[in-house]
């Protein structure tokens, strides 16, 4: 048996580990190879002799032995399947694959050492190779669907590759129709979209493999399912064209949109002409050039792809921020979690000058030991589909529209100070809407059907939030009526097309159970016949509870009242306010909140607009400032209402 394989070290500065891959005749002989260390700097303008590996584990432990300088060195069953593929059958290869060349041992302080220098490096690494390889895994019938379409696409893009289109508007016409006639029919189906296969590929789930697309030139990067390889220009060509022809919206529609977005800023960056242009037009375009992309976008998208260690959410990301040049701490997984996404807040704050951060800390499942001010980005938070979602882009503005993000942090860089004002207290909170029992974990289920059994419970949460509404004073020349429809829709002007069905929806939810048996003899000819004295109609109607069969409950009979109309309000109510609670305040105002939340808002929470944010906060207070809870939405003052016209009139909001 051959000795187990130790990675040499150290390694020199900028130095890395190249694979000499031994060539085979046959698919099936033993891998065999050897590591030689270079350095980058050998290198000159990213000009590599090498192949770069973009794959992944998936979920796989090392179990297939290689030989790599006559000793023993395991590998997952996909990196091996990938070397395979790769394999020359007459040369060398040069390959750098991250599982081989770099010390994965676990708990070792060289190896830990060693992987936060390789990490840093990364970005590099993919930039200065000759060839990216993007290996998807084994080829299987349905991807060999996708290939044909593949073919199909490439062939409709040659041309326009070739710079051979005479008249390009024709051209993107044609290939548009193409792309939809191949998606024609699936909709309702998009399991069965042409290219649903390559998109559920693992490849396109994960962290590190951003990175690994973004930074080297486009035209070195190269797909590779089996045998079949095609350039990833390609692929970008394809999701430009099916946004552009408006294809049913499937997985694609997210697989690479954040690879996408950081290319086109990354060519910003190295081609200086063209930034010139879009900077020419920025006011048209680009609300922050300098800053473009925000750093908080991009914390925000990496949430929903994989990694086994949690830290590499933010460690995958370190060459896109040094190629931004964004300053981000360097790579250390020696430090705390909390540590390492505490700085990455800290960091996105100071790069974007803008608050945005803070929208995304609330989730279904938070770690303790957290900063309340950081996201748990081990954690996938809320889509933007999602009601619990931050509503900005100039709808609200609590802080007023011209406040500034002002901020400064602790000495010890663990809290975050704001300025703002602490506003109102909340002193009661109603039961949360919770549909599908309350357990929807992540924003990516589908949102609920409008059945009998999502629609009971919700009528008797929104029946008790009805009633809490009566409680405030609203002045101004708007009745509690109408501050109770706007808080339900967050003030969304898509409530305004559904005319008189709040008013309906109102009226019907203002019905006790008294009331809705009174419609219900109403609508069968018998209203007449109520007794007037309280006690005499209460017997009548207990009579009448008895006649009625066992499976009309008050809520089914709420739900016929309401009719077409007011069904529709009720809808449209559960999309914004799903799993969200109704609250009230010492100041006479209510409002919702995302609810429940591992430290869910309460009695004694303050609300707070801050500058620089759109939304109020919901603050907790405890010893040394206050607990970030949630953003929330409180009628009356989400348009600068209680903002301060003196600067001096605004405190410090310490968040701990």
């Amino acid at each position: 048996m051959a000795q187990t394989f130790v990675h040499p070290t150290p390694l020199g500065p900028r130095h890395i580990r190249i694979i000499l891959l031994q060539p085979a005749e046959n698919n099936d002989d033993p891998i065999q190879c050897s590591l030689a260390a270079v350095s980058l700097d050998d290198y000159p303008s990213y000009n590599g002799d090498y192949t770069a590996l973009s794959y992944t584990w998936d979920g796989q432990t090392p179990s297939v032995e290689i030989t790599c300088d006559t000793q023993s060195l395991l590998i997952t069953p996909n990196c091996e399947d990938a070397i395979r593929e790769l394999r020359d059958r007459t040369g060398e290869r040069r390959l750098w694959i991250d599982s081989i060349c770099i010390d994965q041992r676990r708990g070792v302080p060289e190896a830990i050492l060693e992987r936060n220098c390789q990490v840093a490096m990364m970005g590099d690494v993919y930039k200065t190779a000759a060839r990216v390889v993007v290996w998807l895994g084994k080829m299987d019938d349905e991807m060999q669907r996708v290939i044909q379409h593949i073919s199909d696409v490439r062939a409709l893009l040659d041309p326009a590759m070739a710079n051979q289109v005479a008249n390009r508007a024709e051209f993107l016409r044609g290939y548009h129709e193409a792309l939809r006639q191949l998606h024609d029919g699936y909709e309702r189906e998009p399991m069965r979209q042409p290219f649903h296969p390559l998109f559920e590929r693992a490849w396109f789930q994960r962290v590190w493999t951003i990175q690994e697309v973004v930074l080297p030139a486009p035209d070195r990067v190269y797909i590779r399912c089996g045998c079949e390889e095609f350039s990833w220009m390609i692929i970008v060509a394809l999701i430009d064209g099916m946004q552009a022809a408006r294809c049913p919206p499937g997985n694609w529609t997210k697989a690479v949109a954040l690879q996408k977005r950081l290319t086109m800023n990354i060519s910003l960056r190295r081609m200086p002409e063209m930034r010139a242009t879009v900077e020419e037009n920025a006011a048209r375009f680009l609300p922050n050039p300098e800053n473009d992309p925000l750093v908080f976008a991009i914390l925000e998208n990496i949430r929903r792809k994989g990694a086994t260690e949690p830290k590499d959410r933010i460690f995958s990301l370190f060459g896109i921020f040094q190629e931004l040049e964004i300053a981000f701490d360097l790579p250390d997984y020696r430090k705390p979690i909390e540590d390492v996404f505490r700085e990455a807040v800290i960091s996105c704050i100071q790069a974007d000058e803008y608050l945005q951060i803070l929208y995304h800390v609330p989730s279904a499942r938070r770690q303790d030991d957290l900063p309340s001010w950081v996201p748990d980005f081990s954690e996938n938070g809320w889509a933007n589909t999602d009601s619990r979602y931050a509503v900005t882009r100039g709808r609200f503005a609590a802080s007023d529209r011209d406040s500034i993000a002002l901020w400064d942090f602790s000495d010890d860089r663990k809290a975050l100070i704001l300025k703002g004002k602490i506003v109102d207290t909340v002193i009661f909170k109603a039961d949360p809407l919770l549909i599908n029992n309350g357990n929807r974990a992540t924003s990516d289920q589908p949102r609920p059907r409008m059945d009998l059994a999502t629609l009971e419970p919700s009528y008797l949460v929104m029946e008790s939030w009805v009633d809490m509404s009566q409680w405030a004073d609203y002045s101004g020349g708007i009745d509690s009526g109408e501050a109770l429809r706007r808080t339900l829709v967050n003030d969304s002007p898509e409530a305004n097309l559904l005319g008189g069905a709040f008013e309906t929806w109102f009226n019907t939810m203002r019905l006790g159970e008294i009331g809705l048996l009174e419609r219900l003899l109403e609508s069968m000819g018998q209203g007449g016949t109520i007794p007037r004295g309280q006690s005499e109609r209460e017997d009548y109607l207990q009579q009448i509870r008895q006649t009625l069969p066992p499976e009309t409950s008050i809520a089914r009979l709420r739900g016929g009242a309401l009719g077409e109309a007011g069904l529709r309000f009720h809808g449209l109510a559960i999309g914004f306010c799903q799993d969200k609670c109704f609250f009230y305040t010492e100041n006479n105002r209510f409002g919702t909140a995302a609810d429940p939340l591992p430290e869910s808002l309460g009695t004694g929470d303050k609300i707070a607009i801050v500058s620089g944010l759109e939304q109020p906060l919901v603050l907790k207070p405890v010893e040394g400032g206050y607990r970030l809870v949630t953003h929330c939405y409180v009628h009356g003052i989400m348009n600068g209402e209680l903002w301060p016209d003196d600067f001096e009139d605004l405190e410090d909001i310490v968040l701990v």
